[in-house]
């Protein structure tokens, strides 16, 4: 005897509404795993553009020390310990480059990690533009200091070396701008090294397969003797731990 189904208008077979019900189910199993399936990959894609975004932050403030390690040994040092240091220090002729930290593409730093970190990079990307723009202040106060000075006796063309005489007034403003300047270029280093490692730190943590930037120490001042040498700073390597 065959069993079937009630319905207005007729019958319907059990095996069609078994087949309905499979049908149905199998919709569902199949949306839910598209679903699954595209949750998955959004979030594969968010985790990558993070890790690519901590790598690019660190390659940025890797740049920026760099750039300060080569301005301190290579122009700063020479004369770092000489009183008058401020009358020795030539202008600095080199274009610096000018890179910046795309901090809304760290944002979420925020949520992972303490605040503190997000303040930290602020701090370094400062401490470089302080930095920068110190030194540029210092040649155009050079360049006034110049325009202002008094010869005294002959210029002497083998060495460059002449006699002057500066405006009180303006050598002591000379003195203040070229102490900054200094002062400027050895804590961006520092703080550029920290804000280095401590993403390095947060990277391995978040993606311990990850590749990031890191830092054995803060490099350290250039002797007079070495700040004539051509060496590049060592800087900051992309390796595994």
């Amino acid at each position: 005897m065959r069993t079937t189904f009630a319905r207005t208008g007729g019958v319907l077979p059990v095996s069609d509404i078994v087949t309905l019900v499979a049908a149905a189910a199998g919709a569902f199993i199949g949306s839910g795993s598209a679903f699954l399936l595209e949750s998955a990959r959004r979030e594969r894609a968010v985790s990558d553009a993070r890790q690519a975004a901590l790598v690019q932050a660190q390659f940025t403030l890797s740049m920026q020390m760099d750039t300060l390690v080569n301005v301190r040994n290579q122009y700063l040092s020479p004369v770092r310990h000489e009183a008058n240091r401020f009358m020795l220090l030539v202008p600095f002729l080199s274009e610096l480059s000018d890179p910046h930290l795309e901090l809304p593409d760290l944002g979420f730093i925020a949520l992972v990690d303490d605040m503190q970190l997000l303040h930290k990079l602020h701090k370094a990307e400062s401490a470089y533009s302080n930095a920068v723009s110190a030194l540029r202040a210092r040649n155009e106060m050079m360049d006034a200091a110049y325009s202002a000075a008094r010869s005294h006796g002959d210029f002497d063309f083998a060495t460059g070396a002449e006699t002057v005489s500066l405006d009180g007034r303006l050598a002591r403003r000379l003195k203040g701008i070229t102490d900054g300047l200094y002062t400027a270029v050895d804590s961006g280093i520092e703080l550029e090294h920290e804000a280095i490692s401590s993403l390095g730190q947060l990277g391995k943590r978040l993606y311990p397969k990850g590749r990031f930037y890191t830092v054995d120490q803060v490099p350290e001042p250039a002797s007079s003797e070495q700040a004539l040498q051509p060496d590049a700073p060592k800087r900051a390597h992309n390796g595994e731990g």
